[in-house]
């Protein structure tokens, strides 16, 4: 056995970012947790913007303290961060602004002046993905919409993990699976659509080469290397979509399955070949995203963990702190079914104290109104499950096929009365692991890059040897086809738009 390979990935996500490095002995791939940095936004003048100053610092902060514990040259960095976020350069290559911040809802007017461009349907034939206000085409309308000089004067458009990527090589190129997420790409040639580029007006002389994931880009720049001391270490563009990575190398053993990316959302879906385009995949809500090895993930988003998320949040703010071992617990004891929302329910989104929405939710639809933190926190868990198994009938009904086994991975994997509900709901096996699916996606798709390994199917072997997996199957079949039955009704008759 050769010496011991290690890699630098760093995970960005709305809240931060944390730098780990993976060893890899030949066999198994071990993390270990550098540091971790802030990831902020700020309002300026009514505009929300990403700190990328800030951003950036922390990034080269955390890089500077590898040195220190792993002496040896390092094989490679890889950043991966959450879609959509852009950034714009000069033509000296110096950002215009700070990117904006995508998730906070703008005006219904920009919706309107993309619609007179171009019909949602034409934009999902083209993109492969719906419009909502997260997207970068919709912030890329904006700035049209309002003469702003940062894309008037723009000599280049960089997606943000790109944009750290060229600060720390000099090299502007698009990664794929990032590239995907903005809404400008083909679904179809996985190349820039002109045609969609030239009806907003845009240069395509801004948009740069799209490079596969797998691709090195260049080493650190002298610049760089001064900052932080890592000479000779290649830069690589990874997965570069958080999602992409994590669902890179899914630890399975079948050749037909399905998939949870579960976090604060939550993606379902499955890996296909090539785009599905029709009425009905848009109808149900999926989105074509660029993933590894040439695939197409189909997958619906979802909200997810961020429901409870918000309610330890608020429960936090009236000095009530629980673990999510003890809200679980607290969920055992509740009585199952009494209530449902739907987690899609833009009055969620809205909120600052989400255990009151809940309530309100289902006083406003007769429903019984939970009275308790462990009420609240099973009526959450349920209703997810219930959720997840309409989408992935609605997956299944589009793809044609129903998938023998369901793997969730990510920091929601961790959950096992969350696991042990979606197993019951969508009567199916789960699988569960790896927790860092990201992080050791980003990881294996450098080893590609460096030809440490030469496959996926590589990468599946040495994920099964390198991380812990859980199964759950389906308990209680006759009670959740009933509150599934039950759970379409409400959505049916309940007027959230999904």
């Amino acid at each position: 056995m050769g010496l011991t390979k290690q890699y630098v990935a760093v995970d960005i996500g709305g809240g931060g970012g944390r730098t780990s490095v993976g060893s890899f002995d030949g066999k198994t791939l071990k993390l270990d947790t550098v540091g971790s940095f802030t990831n902020d936004h700020i309002n300026m003048n009514g505009t929300y913007y990403w700190d990328f100053l800030h951003l950036f610092g922390g990034l080269k902060n955390t890089l500077s303290q590898i040195r220190s514990t792993y002496p040896h040259e390092l094989s490679g960095i890889g950043i991966d961060t959450m879609g959509v976020n852009f950034g714009l350069l000069d033509i000296h290559g110096q950002m215009l602004s700070n990117p904006l911040y995508t998730r906070i809802s703008q005006e219904r007017e920009i919706e309107e002046f993309i619609f007179s461009i171009v019909s949602p349907e034409v934009l999902y034939n083209l993109t492969g993905l719906q419009l909502t206000k997260l997207n970068s085409l919709y912030h890329i309308a904006r700035l049209l919409h309002n003469q702003s000089p940062s894309i008037l004067q723009a000599d280049q458009f960089l997606m943000l993990p790109d944009l750290l990527n060229y600060m720390l090589t000099g090299r502007k190129v698009s990664e794929y699976t990032i590239a995907s997420t903005s809404h400008l790409m083909n679904a179809q040639t996985k190349s820039w659509d002109n045609e969609l580029i030239s009806r907003f007006g845009l240069d395509r002389a801004i948009f740069p080469e799209i490079v596969k994931p797998g691709t090195i880009i260049e080493n650190l720049s002298s610049i760089m290397t001064s900052e932080i001391g890592l000479a000779h270490t290649p830069v690589i563009a990874t997965a570069s979509h958080d999602t992409a990575a994590a669902l890179a190398f899914v630890p399975t053993t079948s050749d037909d399955f399905a998939y949870i990316s579960s976090g604060t959302w939550g993606m379902m879906g499955t890996d296909i070949s090539r785009p599905l385009l029709s009425d009905q995949a848009r109808d149900h809500h999926f989105a074509n995203e660029g993933a590894a090895f040439d695939n197409i993930r189909f997958l619906h988003n979802s909200v997810n963990l961020w429901l409870l998320k918000e309610c330890k949040r608020s429960w936090r703010e009236e000095s009530i702190t629980y673990d999510w071992n003890e809200l679980t617990e607290l969920a055992l004891f509740e009585r199952p079914f009494s209530s449902y929302i739907d987690p899609q329910d833009p009055d969620f989104l809205m909120t600052r104290n989400m255990p009151d929405a809940i309530r309100l939710s289902c006083q406003k639809r007769g429903q019984q109104v939970p009275d308790s933190i462990g009420a609240v926190v099973r009526i959450i868990y349920e209703s997810l499950a219930l959720k997840y198994s309409c989408v992935f009938d609605d997956l299944c009904d589009t793809i044609g096929r129903r998938p023998n086994v369901l793997h969730i991975v990510g920091g929601g994997a961790r959950d096992d009365f969350m696991s042990q509900c979606i197993a019951n709901a969508l009567d199916i096996r789960v699988v569960c692991g790896p927790y860092d699916a990201t992080v050791m996606g980003n990881i294996l798709m450098q080893m590609v890059a460096t030809r440490e390994i030469s496959s996926q199917k590589d990468g599946l072997e040495i994920m099964r040897d390198s991380c812990e997996m859980r199964s759950f199957v389906p308990e209680q079949h006759s009670r959740w086809s009933e509150e599934n039955a039950r759970y379409r009704e409400f959505i049916k008759n309940s007027p959230v738009v999904s």
